[in-house]
């Protein structure tokens, strides 16, 4: 029986697994850790990390060594031997926690630090966002171009078989081979507009050339760890938490401080000459002591703790009525996107219908070929413009995901 549930517990386990939503990983986190953001965020992390060390040897005990003679009318300086000699170790037991404190509050920068990383990671992810969106508007353009180009090809082969038959004007004939030295015209300067594109996103973002047309929407989407409303609540915590560390390592003052001493003279008169690894005369000490300022300065104290406290507050308020107002800007520019979509799809359908009524009048003779080229202008452009609105909106949409 135990056998049987067992068995059905690991079929269980493995149908619970082959059914779970495959986790999304970002395939472009690589390249930002290769970005002069990342770069810095080591340097930080490099700091905070010699901090940490530098609060840990505030733990070692203080070693000092004493030597000296004094001289009178009748007793001169003699040799070194005849000086006095004292070994002393000292520790400081307690200082009000601040070690602990210390260390607390380097802990927090380091939180504080791999947020503003998270934050420039999603800066990072839009700005290639808004660049990829760019340059796949580059491509639509150069795809047209190219489909433009088929069809001038067709009508020029048509045109010149139409003008050695007497059917169209050399003016027509010429204006067909015009017409294909500008698109290929169009073609080479999107090509290069292109070419450069790509490589100032690689030294940008440093992303291999290669790997910059793989690049869509839902690999940025992928990227996002949280969004900045995220961020900044819990950036505003961790700035509360480090100010009130900050008086709390202010207040160490209030305490009194004790520390521990242990001196070694050598017996008898204490001079070098009489040093001995067996015998010594040592004595043990404790210290207390208590800055009496520290109890005038504490209302102070606790008035800029207070004030830091609003600063943080009005910064956060400000941040979160700037991305208040950039979320209903957002939302208005994709309603007005989505609006605009709705119609140019229309209106390229119409210019479509309307291009093919140009060309059939013109092979009718009712229509002249300039005012078929008018019209195929006319639609292209539409064309191309729907397209470019089409990549606004997917930014847009992502941006929005970004802040929310």
């Amino acid at each position: 029986m135990r056998l049987f549930f067992a068995f059905i517990l690991m079929f269980s386990a493995l149908f619970n697994s082959a059914l779970a939503k495959p986790i999304n990983t970002c395939r472009l986190e690589k390249y930002f850790y290769s970005s002069n953001s990342h770069k810095q965020k080591r340097i930080n992390d490099l700091n905070i990390q010699l901090n940490h060390k530098e609060n840990n040897m505030t733990l070692l005990p203080s070693v000092s060594i004493g030597t000296g003679q004094y001289s009178t009318n009748n007793n001169n300086f003699k040799g070194i031997t005849s000086s006095s000699l004292s070994l002393s170790l000292s520790k400081e037991v307690y200082a009000g926690n601040r070690y602990g404190k210390t260390k607390e509050k380097l802990n927090i920068t380091n939180r504080l630090n791999d947020l503003e990383q998270a934050e420039k990671k999603n800066d990072y992810y839009l700005e290639l966002l808004s660049a990829i969106s760019d340059y796949n508007y580059l491509k639509d353009q150069f795809n047209i171009l190219h489909n433009q180009l088929n069809l001038q090809n067709s009508l020029t082969l048509q045109g010149q078989s139409n003008y050695n038959l007497g059917r169209i004007s050399k003016l027509d004939a010429t204006l067909n081979n015009l017409k294909i030295k500008q698109i290929k015209g169009e073609i080479k300067r999107v090509e290069n507009n292109l070419e450069t594109s790509k490589k100032i996103m690689s030294i940008d973002f440093k992303i291999p050339v290669n790997e910059i047309d793989t690049i869509n929407g839902n690999d940025i989407l992928n990227c996002k760890i949280n969004s900045y409303v995220h961020f900044l609540n819990e950036k505003y915590t961790a700035e509360q938490e480090r100010n009130r560390i900050d008086y709390e390592l202010s207040n160490t003052s209030l305490y009194p401080a004790v520390s521990f001493s242990l001196s070694m003279t050598p017996p008898g008169r204490g001079l070098i000459e009489d040093f001995s690894i067996n015998k010594a005369d040592y004595t043990a000490s404790i210290n207390v002591s208590s800055s009496l300022s520290g109890l005038f300065l504490n209302e102070v104290r606790n008035e800029k703790r207070y004030i830091d406290s609003l600063d943080i507050s009005l910064k956060r308020d400000e941040a979160i009525e700037h991305l208040l107002k950039k979320d209903i800007e957002i939302k208005k520019i994709i309603s007005n996107i989505k609006n605009e979509i709705e119609y140019l799809t229309e209106d390229v359908s119409l210019k479509k219908l309307s291009l093919d009524y140009t060309y059939n009048r013109y092979k009718k003779k009712n229509d002249t070929l300039q005012s078929f080229y008018t019209q195929l202008e006319s639609y292209n452009l539409s064309e191309v413009y729907l397209k470019k609105k089409k990549r606004e909106l997917e930014y847009y949409e992502i941006y929005y995901s970004f802040i929310n």
